[in-house]
């Protein structure tokens, strides 16, 4: 029985990196794996986590993560913690739990940090902590092979695992004029580029609505912008949700149209629920899951002319749809956990 740890900056935050971190621990727990996810939050009693193994064990350092003066609460907290506890693995999960890692000297147990966004997406500050600290881990962990370069120069010992995902046990019909996105409303997200694009195409296909789910600061600016584009009536901006399967099978395309992402865990259940896919061909991720023309459309970055005419032409042919929708279920059989895990076993045998 292997002993696992793995380190989140917020076990509640329904983001890529949580849900990544729900599905390894609640994998390796089924298979009977001492697992625990150590949240570097508070405890809430009123907020959800995503679902986890009934196996799976979730503690939390219990520090409001919002002043500098916290950081260093928190890498104490987490150096006592480790000392106190031993495990054969720890991952870290997201670069900020990947420096901290680094920095501590764990006597037992291998360290492991995964990134979770494009390596280039950080800030400064945060490109020269990785250089001080990524080399004491024992493993790298990125999700694509473009970044796998970049970050051998910081830690050789790197591997590719992209994120898995589950087969769903429904298909979408796409049927439902919805066109479908989700993420956290900020920057590097582009909704405010996707709202100009849906602007253009709701002109030629006024049946069509688009549904964005996800929450975050750029709220506000966003249902201003709707507002001011005159499509209130055609865009919902609506908080997230347990039931998100629900969503995907009421879809009949998804749109993403992101400045940045690392493997997006979106695109992945898209895609297994046999959604074709339109999006950005940004810096990484897009392009792993995403074979244009075959089980969706990648768009030259900033491109809104083309991707306007690729959604109308989804949106027009339904037979196309289909097919697209079909390739996407064969393609997403590469990221089944079966597969990945596979992956995740061949790095712990060879540390």
């Amino acid at each position: 029985m292997r002993r696992i740890l793995l380190i989140v900056n917020d076990i509640y935050f329904k983001g890529g990196g949580e849900k990544v971190a729900s599905y390894i621990a609640s994998w390796y727990a089924s298979l009977g794996d001492s697992v625990c996810i150590l949240s570097m939050s508070t405890m809430s009693q009123t907020v959800t986590m995503y679902s986890l193994h009934s196996k799976v064990v979730v503690k939390f350092l219990n520090v409001v993560n919002t002043k500098i003066s916290s950081k260093f609460i928190i890498y104490n907290r987490l150096r006592k913690f480790l000392k106190d506890n031993s495990f054969d693995f720890i991952l870290g999960i997201g670069t900020y739990a990947n420096v901290l890692l680094g920095l501590i000297n764990v006597p037992n147990g291998k360290k492991i940090g995964c990134e979770h966004s494009s390596f280039h997406n950080v800030s400064w500050i945060w490109k020269c902590l990785r250089k001080i600290s990524y080399r004491n881990l024992d493993a790298a962990v990125v999700l694509t092979k473009t970044d796998l370069s970049a970050m051998q120069n910081l830690n050789p010992n790197t591997f590719v695992i992209p994120n898995s995902v589950p087969m769903p046990e429904q298909k979408a019909s796409l049927k439902p004029k919805r066109i479908l996105s989700i993420g956290r409303f900020y920057y590097i997200k582009g909704f405010d580029i996707m709202l100009d694009v849906y602007k253009k195409f709701v002109q030629c296909q006024p049946d069509w609505e688009l549904v964005i789910i996800g929450e975050g600061p750029d709220e506000r600016l966003l249902l201003d912008k709707i507002m001011s584009l005159g499509i209130q009536d055609k865009v919902k901006l609506v908080p997230p949700t347990d039931d998100i399967g629900k969503e995907y099978l009421s879809a009949s395309i998804y749109l993403m149209t992101s400045r940045s992402e690392g493997l997006p865990m979106v695109l992945l259940e898209a895609q297994s629920y046999g959604i074709p896919m339109v999006s950005f061909d940004c810096n990484t991720g897009p392009r792993d899951i995403i074979i244009d023309g075959y089980n969706g459309f990648l768009i030259p970055v900033g491109d809104t002319e083309k991707m306007v005419s690729c959604l109308l032409q989804l949106s027009k042919d339904d037979a196309l749809r289909h097919k697209m929708g079909n390739n996407a279920i064969r393609n997403a059989e590469k990221f089944f956990p079966e597969k990945i895990f596979a992956m995740w076993n061949n790095l712990f045998s060879s540390l």
